[in-house]
């Protein structure tokens, strides 16, 4: 899969990411989410942190943040990835078919598989 951006992530705090063009360098980050964004929005990213808690974190809860708007209204996702960098292990991944609505998980995911590898 190729990025139309990448961002590196060394923890939750925002303010310490720095976005990047998709042909720069990766760092050497262990663990990554793939975001790729819903509906008619063609964008995929990635985003790499140091430790797993992180990782994990903003994959299950603060990827909700990042999701594109038109109009007022979220685009949602496709796929959401979470993996190990070093190896390309999936360590979790949700597919998404239907648009994703923040605070309305369990009714908006309808048609959503989660799995859990680790």
């Amino acid at each position: 899969m190729s990025y139309d951006r990448w961002w590196d992530c060394p923890s939750l705090d925002r303010k310490t990411w720095t976005e990047n063009p998709p042909w720069s360098e990766l760092p050497n980050r262990p663990f990554a989410v793939s975001v790729s964004h819903g509906e008619n929005c063609a964008v995929d990213e990635l985003y790499l942190f140091s430790t797993f808690e992180d990782a994990h974190t903003f994959y299950s809860k603060d990827v909700e943040d990042r999701q594109y708007k038109i109009g007022g209204r979220l685009l949602g996702f496709q796929k959401l990835s979470l993996f190990e960098t070093a190896h390309g292990v999936v360590l979790a991944e949700r597919k998404v078919s239907g648009r994703q609505t923040r605070g309305h998980r369990s009714s908006s995911r309808r048609g959503a598989h989660v799995r859990l590898l680790r």
